[in-house]
């Protein structure tokens, strides 16, 4: 059986797909990330959870800890799943909206 493989066009990304000008910026991003530590990684998260939402502390750990963790989560056998629940007016949008950017 021959079967051809072809990366998907573009038009058919569900998300926004990373493209690159050339080798050099990838080899840009690749040193980058090299020199980043996980605590930078989190203390960014965090920055960016306290930019978007007023809670408190605790709650902005935990979801700064989440975005961290999603991009690990192939690394473990299990995942949890967060659910954000709560009255109206008390941000479940904003929250449900950071951990999306």
């Amino acid at each position: 059986m021959n079967r051809i493989i072809r990366p998907s066009y573009s038009e058919e990304y569900p998300y926004e797909p990373n493209e690159f000008a050339d080798i050099e910026e990838i080899e840009c991003f690749v040193k980058q990330a090299k020199s980043t530590s996980i605590n930078s990684l989190y203390l960014r998260a965090k920055e960016i959870v306290e930019e978007y939402n007023d809670q408190d502390y605790k709650k902005m750990a935990l979801i700064a800890t989440d975005i961290l963790f999603s991009y690990f989560q192939d690394k473990f056998a299990t995942t949890h799943y967060v659910i954000i629940v709560g009255d109206n007016d008390s941000s479940k949008s904003s929250l449900a909206i950071t951990l999306t950017i």
